[in-house]
């Protein structure tokens, strides 16, 4: 297996130069192949009263913008520094506290703790990341998932490709 620090430099540098667009490409009106996951995902979180939502590898907020009007406590991370500086800029022009967006990796437990401590959520969310994470690593990523989320909690994780 290819070194997990390698393959996430390869992933950060090719999300690289998407800050800025990544929603409007893939998550947009005009994107050619919408993500219909969106409303599912948020009518599963609403019909289990989730309140606190972690997005392992939210990018530049894709999904979290989807919940904005929601009464939700939102929360996210990711690998590259420009989706990271992209979604705490959305954040922020939200009226949202831009700390519940920082930088890490989905394969380290570190990660899933945000800068106010919050360790455990209602809710994790991880849209499209799988594909990134060498098969050997899925069982890990799963057990910090788990261990991300309040007693009762619920797991959303869509695997793209």
């Amino acid at each position: 297996m290819e070194d997990i620090k390698s393959i996430e430099q390869n992933v950060a540098h090719c999300y690289s130069t998407w800050g800025t667009t990544y929603f409007d490409e893939y998550y947009g009106v005009k994107a050619p192949y919408p993500p219909v996951h969106v409303d599912l995902v948020r009518h599963i979180l609403k019909q289990h009263s989730c309140k606190s939502i972690l997005d392992a590898g939210c990018g530049p907020v894709s999904f979290l913008r989807g919940l904005f009007n929601d009464e939700f406590s939102l929360y996210g991370f990711d690998l590259t520094p420009e989706m990271v500086a992209e979604g705490k800029r959305v954040f922020a022009e939200q009226g949202l506290n831009p700390d519940h967006i920082w930088e890490g990796s989905i394969v380290d437990e570190k990660a899933y703790i945000a800068p106010d401590g919050i360790s455990q959520y209602d809710a994790v969310v991880s849209c499209g990341v799988m594909p990134h994470i060498p098969q050997e690593l899925d069982k890990q990523v799963f057990e910090q998932v788990y261990a991300a989320l309040k007693p009762g909690g619920i797991a959303c994780i869509e695997a793209r490709n």
